[in-house]
């Protein structure tokens, strides 16, 4: 086997193979042994079958194929050693010669990472914010977790009021613009919460002030834009009757409490707003640091000189509209055609967004890729056990359960390392750009503070 550049632009290499004729003609007489071992042909016996036969049944053409497909596994193995290519992606195969007595040329398109010429990490600076959380804050997530944990209590004695939960039977009925009633629906219960921002200020207003057995009716003018297109336009009208108020009842600061709110035992008031604290401070210098990182990670990725390729960006693409078709599904039992309709987003707009968002992430994994290797970033195997033990941990299932799955996938225990990898080269990152810290004080406190756990 003989082989040579051909050309080299960007990131694509192109590499002629040419292989002698008794080489070609050996992988041929292997591919007619190999056929016959695999077909059967009436009147002969597996193995045994003539390669005038052979060529009958499949053509000549069908055994050249399979001798090509034979020799190119190793071909492209030994190219890639000799070259020292660190390719990206399968290479694109062209014939340019393949007859049976003269020597077979192949030429080999193979798409290499890219040269990436990053920049000083020293001369890049990120600001993180080093909060501060008030009082206010404080007093805030704990109405918030009082909220959350409220219990709801039938009144008998008063009408519903704004702040309340009632619950109806109700009847919807359709009219057309012109006035005309298109479709009526059976009566189906609901519990309608009042101070619910989402809820319809028609349905609000006729369902405040109503007690129990008493019917009110609300017109709800529905929107042209709507993303319902037999809804928009038209009027609805809601015939509600009233089967219960339920007041909402804020629980006690009690020890009960604490330890439903946050899932530990908490000795008493006091110590419960300390640890609300903690926890918001915990939660808010997490949001901070990785705020932070993500800024690091960009500038340096924007800084940074490489040409993108194109078959990253699109795998990259296919890999993320799969995963929006599938959650889309799995969530919604939507496609991804009607939810772009419903959000009233055309398909180029979709399209145009999430290449976008591919190629800044391919961008970005090439060039942090490119900083692990200057840095010499490795996973060791205590890196990889801790990892396991972190999933376990997640999952409440054996570490040893975690590894039998990832070395039978060699897919997912890729990924793993290379999260791992990735993990440790952000950290490198923010350990050599500059980073200005900045007192603030956080307006509102961050997402919902979880029983048991300090970050979820």
């Amino acid at each position: 086997m003989r082989s040579e550049i051909l050309a080299q632009e960007k990131n694509v290499v192109s590499i002629r193979v040419e292989f002698d004729a008794d080489e070609f003609r050996q992988s041929i007489d292997k591919a007619v042994r190999k056929i016959a071992q695999n077909v059967s042909v009436p009147g002969f016996r597996k193995g045994m079958i003539p390669r005038r036969i052979i060529e009958m049944r499949f053509g000549r053409p069908a055994i050249l194929s399979e001798a090509l497909d034979d020799m190119l596994p190793h071909a492209i193995d030994q190219i890639i050693s000799e070259y020292e290519l660190d390719i990206i992606d399968s290479p694109k195969v062209s014939v340019e010669t393949m007859e049976e007595g003269k020597p077979l040329s192949v030429s080999l398109q193979f798409d290499v990472t890219p040269e990436v010429q990053t920049p000083e990490l020293g001369e890049i600076t990120v600001v993180k914010s080093i909060p501060s959380v008030t009082d206010e804050m404080v007093q805030n997530t704990i109405d918030d977790i009082r909220r959350q944990n409220m219990d709801l209590v039938i009144v008998d004695d008063r009408n519903g009021s704004e702040h309340d939960v009632i619950d109806i039977d109700y009847v919807t009925t359709v009219f057309s613009k012109d006035g005309t009633e298109e479709k009526r629906h059976e009566s189906a219960p609901a519990s309608v919460d009042l101070e619910a921002q989402n809820l319809r200020k028609e349905i609000r207003e006729a369902l405040i002030g109503v007690k129990p057995g008493v019917t009110s009716i609300a017109n709800v003018s529905i929107e042209d834009d709507y993303a319902d297109k037999d809804l928009a336009g038209k009027t609805v009208r809601y015939d509600m009757t009233v089967k219960a108020v339920k007041e909402k009842r804020l629980p006690e600061m009690s020890q009960d409490f604490f330890k439903a709110a946050l899932g530990e035992d908490i000795p008493d008031e006091a110590a419960f707003h300390q640890e609300i604290r903690n926890r918001l401070v915990h939660r808010i210098e997490e949001e901070a640091q990785n705020k932070a990182e993500t800024e690091a990670v960009d500038a340096v990725s924007e800084k940074s000189v490489l040409e993108v390729p194109s078959s990253l960006v699109e795998k990259q693409l296919a890999a993320m509209k799969e995963q929006d078709e599938e959650t889309l599904k799995k969530k919604y039992n939507r496609s991804i055609s009607e939810f772009l309709e419903e959000a009233a987003l055309s398909k180029d707009e979709y399209e145009a967004n999430m290449r976008s968002q591919a190629e800044k992430i391919v961008r970005r994994t090439l060039v942090l890729d490119e900083i692990a290797k200057q840095l010499e970033i490795k996973v060791d195997k205590e890196e990889m056990e801790s990892e396991i033990s972190s999933l376990a941990v997640m999952y409440r299932v054996p570490s040893e359960q975690i590894k039998r799955t990832l070395f039978k996938d060699k897919e997912k225990l890729s990924d793993l390392l290379s999260r791992i990898r990735y993990r440790k080269t952000v950290e490198a990152v923010m350990k050599k750009v500059n980073v200005t810290e900045n007192t603030s004080v956080v307006e509102t406190a961050p997402g919902r503070l979880s029983a048991g756990t300090d970050n979820q």
